[in-house]
This record gives structure tokens, sequence and C-alpha cells, in this order.
């Protein structure tokens, strides 16, 4: 009888129908049900694998229906003949709780039956039928979607059985409304007493053992909570087995875990290597067969799992059955059941059907029947002698006799991977063919058409076509097919729904390959973006039913794939899947970068990245150009980077994406204005484009690095409200990781503006959901501007412990901004040369990375100012003017006045030889970076207009003159120790021995007394860590410390001579030290050094370098009559350049 009568019990192809034209099977029926029935239980994992078409899923699907029954009376059961065996077992028997998974069944909203989450929910929900509950399971599903920042309220219902989201909903709030900073046993106290409540208040008695809710609180959820998920999952089962003497789960298509369910060679078959049966073995293995629970697969060739890497099983647990093709016999038996009555045409259907003598293809038999039932009378047996590609030519048949109104439907639903009747639906009226329910219910009722375990998530019944047919219709029909994967793609296209995007993008890639592509690549980067790894494991699924032609595009995509394996932090697995990739691609090369750049090789993750970029062609070079960029950025090679976004602007007209990687670049340079102007470029452009189309984690982030501008100018509230809005958008697309960053942001905004509590609150808050992330790096983030908090509150100690231990974390990621900023921030809680020595580590990492925004963030911990300098130097000159009229007079006759006066050939305010030898030092130095014979040849040209300068000096240059001699033949005198701040102020105040090494070689030129290089190398060091800001009492400790390293004795007990201070080195060094020791502001110290009489000019000058570089400006009275260098600014900022770059 035709199947399209109305009376769809008599239609041959109806789905239960087909489970009646069951033939054959008789052993592999009769073991199950023993498996079911025979005490005790066996203990092994029982394997159908055969050949594609020939029936193990029709079996599974009999075998749930019809087989998983126990009965009491067994021993009479099992010895009735195979046809009356079900007869018998259906009067007898009770049915035991079963579940079904088909792995190849496609994804439809929340059933991924590939999903380690999303196949245990529909084992879950098959389950709960029998009453099964699985309590370690939901406890730790519910924390992985609370940790990953999902909307429980949303997501509890759409994946719990209907009868049981109340309670997960009950369990969310206990585990959501947790205090954020309580932790270990208190915490799961709190957890105990709440889940308790929980459970009283509904009158169960389920309960989550101690041991298993404490390991599912502590674990971070990608991947190690969701890797527990299995073994979870099987514990409950191994608890409910006590209840149920079997509990049956039955797992179909197995070999769809390795893209092998299409047979497409042009697929990616091995691409989809996140979704391989880690997880199925995880469960297979943690359950207790012996407590009767019967696992049953099917597949088309035997599991290798003895040899896998992780969770493999051994052989012995496998009961291997090959289902092999049915007998003529039985092939004669299903066709006569399914109403083809006339032998010659059972005959030739089952000659066409066979592929070996007595062996007969059941897919090919159905699909013969459907043929010939379709075309009744019109149909000869002599008409399937004539068909030859027996795929193709079957599914032509199929067409050419089936009525024109069901052959569209067919022809269109081969388009889909899935449908349902709203699908047919939608087709039927932009196609033009007949979609209402009877239509639908005979599309259905042929034996091509399946069934999918679970439905959609809205609850509706979804149905497959077999995947022979569909790739023989493609082929048949192509034009038609075109039309239909037209309108789903315009279908699919209009919902904003994940599962939607990617059937677009499958659809996609059925009409133009290259923008198939393009889709799923800009699905995968959204889902790295924002760190959902289970949409990554979706997309790796996808890749293997992809038309995917060229090779740039097969890089493209398993590129993406090696980045979630790296997000999941498992590079051993990215780098494998260069094997996949074409030898000597730009992709593989990138794959590479990539791992080295985790692995912190940054050298070679640039030179890996360069090659990639040289090997990649025409717009491909977007995303190549745009990575390198990137890890640029990180490196600090910011001129680098800028040319490559630039380059790479130029070349797209989305601009937003390059304008947001130039604006940070732009803001770790230091150029935050330039940064506000370009990120503010980038959020217009993105805001400007339709809600739609907007691509929410880059107008977030945009959003995020406009806060992080505002923070560098204090514009706080700015800051608080950017925040708010990124976070807005990231809670709406579930962005666990960005929402966490927001969090973070918001806490450090709501501390710049003095809202303490709050800013803990949402520091602890953003802490505790990085941690759930296992994102360590942004976990020390947090904890770095908690540290900040404990600080505004005055909580040092607290402060620096937070500081000291986020600075572990960024060392253990190898963070250089990190690291650096987490040294100014510890030398911000530090006081002295302590507080300069973290300073200089910090300042170090930020030099060499380039990171100048550092400078305004931590202005109070930056390389010391110009400013400072150019105060010393006129503090020098300064003191120098006060003393030279009184140079060489006693203490007594010293009647000292702020009225600079004549001495000699000096007029009023002139300054020294000090002065003149200190710039000359000073241009050397900026000029040469310390050339003794440039110095010389310098010394000598101004000596003949130099006043006051030495006897020891003039010797000096005079050799050099004869001899060319660089190093001088003694002098113990002072005259390389007044010239000697600028040595001390271009170089870090931590780079002793650079700094010594400096001083002995610049003042062996003219003084080589080992007593004048131990006094120039401690007033060099004062003058080092004065203008760092260090107390007087901690200079004169670093000038012992000089004398000590050059072995010349201290100078404690030192007195003044009647005559005043000498010309002798250990004289002068001593009044400098006892002017210090007396007087910490520079004007007094001036004076009272000019009052000691004696060099009055060279003790007062040092004294007043030393002392006036401490501050940006020192007011000193006498200074506007001082004759002063018009070069003295210029020197500054060049000493300061030498000094910064001796960071680098």
């Amino acid at each position: 009888m035709p199947i399209f009568e109305e009376d769809l019990a008599k239609s041959v192809v109806g789905l239960d129908r087909s489970l009646d034209l069951f033939a054959n099977r008789f052993e592999l029926t009769r073991h199950i049900i023993s498996l079911v029935n025979e005490d005790p239980p066996a203990e092994k994992i029982l394997y159908l694998h055969g050949l594609g078409g020939n029936g193990k899923s029709l079996l599974l699907r009999h075998l749930e229906q019809r087989c998983c029954l126990r009965t009491g009376q067994w021993a009479a059961v099992r010895d009735a003949s195979d046809s009356l065996l079900l007869e018998r077992l259906t009067e007898h028997g009770v049915q035991v709780p079963v579940a079904r998974i088909d792995f190849g069944a496609r994804p439809a909203g929340e059933n991924r039956p590939q999903e380690a989450f999303s196949g245990l929910f529909m084992l879950k929900r098959q389950l709960a039928r029998y009453g099964i509950a699985t309590p370690r399971f939901d406890f730790a599903a519910i924390t992985y979607l609370h940790k990953l920042g999902f909307d429980i309220a949303h997501r509890v219902p759409e994946l719990f059985p209907r009868g049981e989201a109340g309670i997960a909903l009950d369990i969310a709030d206990a585990i959501m409304t947790l205090p954020v900073l309580r932790v270990g046993q208190q915490l799961f106290q709190m957890i105990n007493v709440r889940m308790d409540k929980v459970f009283t208040r509904r009158r169960m008695q389920r309960r989550v053992p101690q041991e298993d809710a404490e390991q599912i609180l502590t674990l971070v959820p990608e991947p190690d909570l969701l890797h527990e998920l299995p073994r979870l999952f099987a514990k409950d089962l191994n608890d409910a087995a006590s209840d149920h003497p079997r509990i049956v789960l039955l797992f179909d298509t197995h070999e769809a875990f390795f893209g092998e369910a299409i047979g497409d060679p042009d697929s990616l078959i091995h691409a989809d290597k996140l979704m391989r049966d880690e997880w199925l073995r995880c469960l297979l293995g943690h359950l207790d067969l012996s407590a009767g629970i019967v696992t049953i697969l099917a597949g088309r060739t035997r599991p290798p799992w003895s040899a896998a890497p992780v969770f493999p099983i051994p052989e012995r647990y496998l009961d291997l059955r090959l289902v092999g093709h049915l007998s003529n016999t039985d092939a004669h038996h299903y066709l006569s059941m399914a109403g083809i009555t006339e032998s010659p045409m059972r005959e030739a259907l089952v000659e066409y059907s066979s592929t070996a003598p007595d062996e007969v293809h059941p897919y090919f038999l159905g699909l013969c029947a459907d043929v010939a039932l379709a075309a009744g009378s019109r149909l000869n047996p002599a008409d399937f002698t004539s068909l030859v590609d027996k795929e193709r030519d079957l599914a032509h048949r199929l067409l050419q006799w089936t009525p024109a109104e069901a052959e569209y439907g067919i022809l269109a639903v081969s388009a889909c991977r899935a449908f349902t009747a709203e699908t047919f639906r939608h087709l039927g009226q932009k196609l033009d063919f007949p979609c209402d329910r009877s239509a639908f219910s005979r599309l259905t009722a042929f034996s091509f058409i399946a069934p999918l375990r679970g439905g959609t998530a809205s609850g509706s019944d979804a149905y497959t076509m077999h995947n022979i047919l569909r790739r023989s219709l493609q082929n048949v029909r192509p034009a038609e097919l075109r039309r239909a994967h037209e309108v789903l793609v315009q279908h699919y296209g209009e919902r904003e729904e994940f599962t939607a995007e990617m059937e677009t993008a499958y659809h996609l890639s059925h009409l133009d390959p290259a923008q198939g592509v393009a889709a799923w690549v800009v699905l995968m980067d959204r889902s790295l973006a924002t760190g959902r790894f289970d949409q990554c494991r979706a997309l790796a699924g996808l890749l293997s039913e992809l038309r995917i032609r060229r090779d740039e595009d097969r890089g493209r995509c398993l590129y993406r794939v090696a980045r979630a394996y790296l997000g999941l932090g498992h590079w051993n697995q990215a780098e494998a899947l260069l094997n996949e990739l074409p030898q000597g691609s730009a992709h593989a090369e990138l794959v590479r970068a990539e791992v080295a750049f985790c692995r912190g090789d940054f050298e070679r993750a640039e030179h890996l990245a360069q090659t990639a970029l040289a090997l990649a062609e025409g717009d491909a070079r977007q995303g190549f150009l745009f990575r390198l960029a990137e890890i640029e950025l990180y490196q600090g090679r910011f001129s680098d980077g800028c040319r490559h976004a630039t380059e790479g602007m130029n070349s797209t007209a989305d601009q937003a994406p390059w304008l947001k990687l130039l604006g940070e670049i732009e803001y770790f340079s230091g150029n935050v204005n330039r940064a506000d102007t370009l990120i503010n470029q980038a959020l217009q452009e993105v805001i400007a484009r339709p809600a739609h189309l907007r691509d929410q984690a880059l107008h977030a982030g945009l959003l995020q690095d406009a806060a992080l501008v505002a923070e560098a100018t204090g514009a706080w509230r700015i800051a608080l409200d950017s925040q708010n809005k990124a976070l807005a958008i990231r809670k709406a697309s579930e962005d666990a990781r960005g929402i966490a960053q927001s969090m973070h942001g918001l806490g450090k905004a709501q501390c710049g503006l003095g809202l303490l509590k709050e800013a803990a609150h949402s520091l602890a808050e953003a802490g505790r959901m990085a941690r759930d992330l296992g994102d360590g790096l942004l976990a020390a983030k947090i904890t770095h501007s908690e540290a900040d908090v404990h600080l505004a509150n005055g909580d040092h100690s607290g402060a620096r412990r937070l500081t000291e231990q986020a600075l572990i974390e960024f060392k253990h990621h190898g963070t250089p901004y990190d690291i650096a900023s987490g040294r100014l921030s510890l030398a911000r809680l530090m006081q002295g040369r302590e507080r300069v020595r973290h300073a200089d580590i910090g300042r170090r990492l930020s030099v060499q990375g380039g990171f100048d925004v550092l400078d305004q963030l931590f202005s109070d911990q930056a390389i010391p100012s110009a400013e400072r300098i150019l105060s010393g130097l006129i503090g020098f000159c300064c003191g120098d003017a006060l003393g030279v009229p009184w140079e060489g007079k006693p203490p007594q006759d010293i009647a000292l006045t702020d009225v600079l006066t004549a001495r000699g050939e000096w007029p009023p305010g002139s300054t020294s030889d000090d002065t003149e030898q200190l710039i000359l030092l000073a241009e050397n130095l900026i000029s040469t970076g310390g050339s003794e014979r440039a110095f010389l040849t310098a010394l000598a040209a101004a000596l003949p207009t130099m006043h006051g300068a030495g006897p020891t000096t003039r010797r000096a240059v005079a050799r050099f003159e004869a001899t060319g001699s660089l190093t001088a033949d003694g002098g113990g005198t002072n005259g390389a120790m007044m010239r000697v701040l600028p040595v001390g102020w271009a170089v870090p105040a931590t780079e002793a021995q650079d700094r010594r090494e400096l001083v002995e070689r610049m003042t062996k030129t003219t003084h080589a007394d080992v007593g004048a290089i131990a006094t120039a190398g401690a007033v060099a060091g004062m003058g080092s860590w004065a203008l760092e800001g260090c107390t007087v009492q901690e200079l004169i400790a670093v000038a012992a410390e000089e004398l000590n390293h050059f072995g010349v004795p201290g100078v404690e007990g030192w007195e003044l001579s009647p005559d005043g201070v000498s010309l002798d080195v250990m004289d002068t060094l001593g009044a400098v030290l006892h002017v210090l020791a007396l007087h910490e502001e520079p004007v007094d110290a001036m004076r009272y050094a000019v009052s000691l009489g004696g060099d009055t000019d060279t003790v007062a000058a040092i004294v007043g370098g030393i002392l006036s570089c401490r501050q940006n400006a020192v007011d000193i009275p006498w200074a506007s009559q001082v004759v002063l260098s018009s070069s003295l600014e210029t020197l500054a900022q060049g000493l300061r350049a030498k000094r910064r770059a001796m960071y680098a």
C-alpha cells in the first residue's frame, strides 16, 4: 500500500512500522535481552560495529523500544524461540530505565550530543523519567554555569527536566549568594547548611557528599570542572543502580566524534579533535558495570580505546560484535512485511541491494522498498537491472516515482542537518510545496527519515535524513537544493542564537564555500574572544560538514581550533593540529607562533609570526598582520606594531578593530591623548552599526579601553561609566571572562573615587570569577588592585602582602607590564633605598617594554625628572657662587650674606672652575657616554681661560698633551670629586657597578690616587641616590659604602682645621658629610658650608648639588645674582636621557 495514504498505521515505512519490520538480528537481540535479565550482570561494554547503512541505528532503536524489559520469569522466557522471544518478554517484562544518544545527530538548541555538558544533560533528561537523580552532576553543572557567568535563571529551565528546575534554581541560589571572601572549611560548612535547607524544604533525601562538593567548588570551570562532569555523572548512576536492577545506556554513531559520519573526502575529517570522545570514555570507565549498568555502543569501526592517552579502556572490558548485512531470506521476509507481495519484484530488489552473495545491504533494501511502493504498478522488476550507481540512481528513482508535492519536500529537507515541523513548514511556504501537518507526517514516515533523540531546546521533535541519501540528492538535483539552502540561510540568519548562527554558516558553505568559512571564522573568533569554549567545541564539530575548497581556508579554520586548545591550556594538542595543516602553510607557522607566545618565548613567536605573514597572501594577510601587531604590542615593540596595524587598517573597510589596536599601542607607549582619540573613533564606528550587526565583544573591549584612558588621566567617573556599559554588554552575551574584567575595572574606578567599600566588593567578586575561570593572570591583576584599596584604607601591611602575592603570579605568567606595575606599586609601600630598588626593577621593565604609560600611572615612582637634575645643577652653581668670594679664608674671617660680592678677577655671581669642569663632564657623558680622551681634550681647550683650576688638574692635562696618556700619575686633591655629580645623575642609583666603573675612569684622567677615586665615588653615589629623594642619613650611608668598596677608611671623627677645609679629598668629603649631617635643606646647608672656610666654593657646590636635586625646584635667595650657563636645562635633559637609557 502506498505510503501517502492517511492510514499511517499501515504505512510500510512509518517510524513505528520500521521497527515492526525489523528483520533478523535474532542472535544480537537475544544477547542484549540476556544482558538486561541475566544475573550477575556482565562487566563488559557491548560495542556493535559495522559498515554505514547496515542497520546499527535501527537496531539500537529496536533495543530501546522493545528489548529493555526485565522479567522475573527469565528462565521460562529465555527458552522461547526467536520468533516468540519478544512476545514472551513483553507479556512478562517490566521496563528498565533506558537512555539513548545519537552522536551523529545535528546540534539543536541545548541538544549537542558530542559535547560533554550537553550530552550528559540529554542522558539526564531521559533517565529522569524513571526517577533517577544525579545530585553530584546537578551541583557541578550549576556551579559550572555560575562560574562561567551564565544567566542561571534562563539556562536552568532549558537544561533540567521540568520537575527538577525548581530545586536546581534553589541550589543555584545557595551557591550564588555565598560570601565571596569565605574560603576553605567555612565555605563548605555554609554550603552544607544551605543545601540541607533546600532539601528539607522540598522533602528530598538526596545529598551531595561533602568531599564531592568541596572538590567541585574549588575547580575552575574550563577545563577542570568540565572534565569532572562525566565522572560525577557516573557516580550518581552507580548510586542509582541500587534502586534499579538494570540501567541501560545506548550510544549510536560513535564514529561521528571523528568526523566520519558524512564520509565526505573533502571535509576536515580530523579537525574536530576538540570533540573527541574523552568524556565518553571517562563516563564509561567510571560506571560500575557490576551494579547492573548496561552500556551499548554502535559505530563503524572497532574503537581503539586501549591505546587512548587519556581514560584508556582495556580490550578485556569490551564485547565487540560485528553487525553484518541481511541474508536473502531475511531480506525477502522484510519486503513481504513491507507489502511487496510479488515475488519477481522482491527478487529484483534483493539482488539489487546485495553487496555479496547472501549479503543484502539494509539501507539500500529499505530505499528500494520506498521506491517500489511509491511507484506501484508503474515500476517493473526489470527497471532495477539498469541501475549502476546505486546511491545516485536510487535517489533519482525515489524522486521520479514520488508525487511532486512530496518530492519537493524530500529535496528541501535534504538540505537540512536536522529539521522540525516548523522548519519544514517554512521551507514549504518559501518554496511552494505542501507543508501542512499531513504532508509532514507522510515525510517522516519514510524509512530514510529518523527522529533525533531529545528533539530541540524548545521541546519540538527533530528529524534527520539518512546521510547517504542526503549526499546522493545533492548530486541528483543540485539546483533545487541550492534554493533550499538560500531559504535556510535567510531563515537562520534572522535568529540571534548560536545554533542558528551555526546553521547559517553550514548553509552558506553549500552556496559559497568561502562565505561559509568566513561565517564560521566570525563565530569562532567571537567564541574565542568571549571565552565560550563550549561554543568552540561545537564549531570544531561543524567543520567536518562544511564545504572547504581551499587549503588557505582549511588553515584559517584549523588555526582557530588550535587557538581554542591554547585557551584551554592544551598546548601539545594545539601543536598536534599542525599535522592537519598543509606543509609550509602560513597558518601552520602562525600556530607555532601562538604556542611559542603562550610558552613565553616571545622572540620565537615574533619570528614565526613574521614568517607566517610572509607566506600569507591576499585578504588573509589581515589576520596575520593583526596577530603580529598584537605580539609586538605585548613585547613593547610599539613602532613595529603601529606600522603593521596601520598597514592592516589601510587594507580593509572595517577600521574599528585596527583603531582599537592602535589605541592600545598609543596608550601603553604613553600617548594617552592620542589613544583617547583612536579609541573614541573606533567606538563611534561600532556604535553606528545596526545593533544586530554590532560586534559586542569589540564594543565592550573598546569601552574597557576608554576606561583605561580615563584612569590614566584621573577621570574616575568617566572610567566608572565606561566599565558599567561594558559590563552590561558582556552580561548580555554571557562573556564570563569579560564580566570578570569589567568587574575589575569597576573596582578600580570605585577605588579612584574613594568608594572603598564598593571597590572591595567589586574586586572580591571579580577575583572569585577569575579564579573560577582558571584565569590566574586576571586574578593576579585583581589582587594587585585590591592592594590599592588596602592602601587607601591605610592598611600598608595588607597592601604589601597582596602586592607581593600578585607579583608572584605575574612572574609565573611572565608578563613584563604587570611585573613592572607590581614593582612600582611595591615601591609606593616602601621607604628610602628599598623603595628605589623596587622602583628600579619596575622602571627597567617599563623602559625595556616601552610601557611609558606607567610614568603617568606611577608618576611618584617614575625615573627622576630632568627638573630635579636641573635643580641639582642650579644648586651646585649657586653653592659655587656663594663660596667663591670667601675661598681660602679661615672661618673667623667670613661674614656671609646673601649678597654676592666680587673677589679679585671674579665679578659678583661668578662661578669657579668647579662649575666649568662639572659642565664639561656633563657634556662629555651626554655626547660620548664617558670618553676619557674626549674629556681631556675639552679640558685642555678650556684651561687657558678657566679661573681657579688646581695644579693637579693642570699637570694631568699637560701630561696628556705631551704623551697622550689618559691616566694621571697620582693626585689626591679634590678636583675630580668636585665635578663628578653628573655621573651620579646619569646612572641609576641601583647600578652601583656601572657608576663606579664610570667614576673611576673619569676620575683617573686627572686624579689617580685611590682616595680621589673613592671620594669621587662617594659624591657620585650620594648624587644618584639624592636624585631619588633619599634622606641625608641614607646619603651618608651611601658615602660610607663607596669608601668601603674602594678600601678607603671612613671619615668618622672629622674635625675642622683652623684654616678651614683643605683641598685634600678626605678632608673635603669629611666637610661635606659634616654639613649634610647637620642640615637637610639646601640653602642652610650651603650657607653653613661656606662658613667652614677654606675651599668654600667646592664644599658649598657639592652640598648644594646633592641636596637641591632631591626637589624639583629650590628657592635660593641669591640665585638671581648667579651667572648661570644657558646650557643647564639642555644638560639636565641630556643627563636624564642617559639615566633612562641605562634601564634599557
